[in-house]
């Protein structure tokens, strides 16, 4: 890579590749669920991905790339992570509350990968390249403040009682 083009055409290949891995695993993440509303908004958030994927065509497109060119292993092993989890026998309320850290985490670095792209494309002046990832940007942010309100207000209070049990 030697512009910062290149590097644009990077990013939106590493978000394709981390969308398509997500979009794979995040149904069997979410078997692994037991609260219904986390249950609920893993439903929903894999619902965005078709769409996300679908904006990142059309990045791809404005930059004559293939988006599938790229590959994200942090997401292949957050995702390796969340499967872990999901296969140990432990409290469900526990498990849920580690199930949402995990993706999480995953979303976090979304929100890194398409803001960086973000800044990019709007320094290159591309700009619908700029509004379509800011979108996804948007849905991001948007999904991540929805699983910390559900772990904050009820997950990880139902977790905690499972542990006080045991004290």
């Amino acid at each position: 890579m030697t512009n910062l083009n290149e590097l644009l055409q990077h990013e939106v290949q590493q978000l394709n590749a981390a969308e398509a891995k997500l979009e794979e695993k995040l149904s069997l993440v979410a078997q692994s669920a037991m609260y219904a509303g986390l249950k609920d908004a893993l439903a929903t958030y894999n619902q965005q991905l078709k769409v996300k994927k679908e904006r990142l065509n059309m990045v791809a497109a404005l930059l004559d790339i293939n988006p599938t060119d790229g590959k994200c292993k942090a997401v292949k092993g957050l995702l390796k992570e969340a499967n872990q989890l999901g296969d140990l026998q432990i409290d469900f309320q526990v498990k849920d509350a580690g199930l949402i850290a995990v993706v999480q985490k995953i979303i976090h670095y979304k929100i890194a990968a398409y803001g960086t792209a973000r800044h990019y494309a709007d320094a290159l002046d591309l700009t619908e390249a700029t509004r379509v990832l800011s979108q996804s940007l948007e849905e991001e942010k948007a999904t991540n403040q929805q699983l910390n309100d559900l772990a904050i207000n009820e997950v990880n209070p139902l977790a905690i009682k499972v542990g006080a049990a045991v004290l």
